[in-house]
């Protein structure tokens, strides 16, 4: 099965761009994932802080997971 993605450029660039650049958007938000897990773990950092760290890194996950988004899928 193939798939194939059509853009009229130059008036679709942008939605090209997006197309294109996806992975590694999701390559960015696992390393940042991933930072905010090694800073929690790792980090010399208050309890507010780090409670604040996992926040980000719950927030992040439920944002991507509202829109149907697993990071797993996404970066393979």
């Amino acid at each position: 099965m193939k798939a194939v993605l059509e853009f009229n450029l130059p008036e679709e660039h942008t939605e090209h761009y997006h197309a294109v650049m996806a992975t590694e958007v999701a390559l960015v938000l696992c390393d940042f994932l991933d930072w905010l897990r090694n800073q929690r773990k790792h980090g010399d950092l208050s309890e507010e802080s780090e409670q604040a760290y996992g926040c980000c890194a719950d927030s992040l996950a439920e944002i991507l997971e509202d829109r149907g988004l697993s990071l797993e899928a996404l970066v393979g």
